[in-house]
């Protein structure tokens, strides 16, 4: 297992967990200039799960303002021998880093665990739903979940536990309203199946 953090900079630090998971070591080092200060950087890292017999490939979204960046830590570690690259040279390595800027804040982001697809919620109310493929993300349909609010969380409805992709990105759930509302959606479509409100 890994574990990843970021720092007001949006340097991103990644560490190997042991087996006996009491300690851990650097795997890889992202580190951008002090110069940029991005206002409150964030991280989304699905559980990666293999078809059949592929290599597993680690993939994280960093979110920071009004952009998205899906970062690839097997490809870029395949290319470098070592624990620490700067942002910049990340430019130079093909299906390093793809990055995507939006209208408005993003609120939230969410990798499949077959890392094919991502879904992003903006402060415009709208969510974007993207293919991911090696270099690009293809903006598959962007849709308003919930009228007059945006997402705050979005959660797909995956059988982790099977390594069928027939089983992923299915049905997601996304809340909104400070979690008082939660919308259930087919994703083959994105209609809403159903939605619960609670009341405080």
């Amino acid at each position: 297992p890994f574990l990843a953090v970021v720092d007001s900079d949006a340097s991103l630090y990644v560490y190997s967990v042991k087996e006996d998971q009491t300690s851990c070591e650097k795997y890889l080092n992202i580190i951008r200039q002090k110069s940029s200060q991005p206002k409150a950087p964030r991280i989304s890292w699905c559980p990666y799960v293999p078809e059949g017999d592929l290599s597993p490939v680690h993939l994280l979204a960093l979110i920071i303002d009004n952009r998205v960046e899906v970062i690839n830590l097997t490809v870029i570690k395949a290319e470098i021998d070592q624990t620490e690259i700067s942002f910049e040279e990340l430019h130079g390595i093909e299906g390093a880093l793809v990055s995507i800027e939006m209208d408005s804040a993003v609120t939230a982001a969410k990798l499949s665990p077959d890392s094919s697809a991502l879904v992003v919620g903006t402060t415009s109310g709208k969510a974007y739903f993207y293919i991911v493929d090696d270099t690009s993300l293809k903006l598959a349909q962007d849709f308003t979940p919930v009228p007059n609010h945006f997402v705050e969380d979005i959660v797909f409805f995956d059988n982790l536990t099977t390594n069928h992709q027939d089983c992923y990105w299915k049905y997601a759930a996304i809340s909104s309203d400070n979690g008082r509302r939660v919308s259930i959606f087919d994703c083959d479509n994105w209609e809403l199946v159903a939605k619960l409100r609670f009341e405080a």
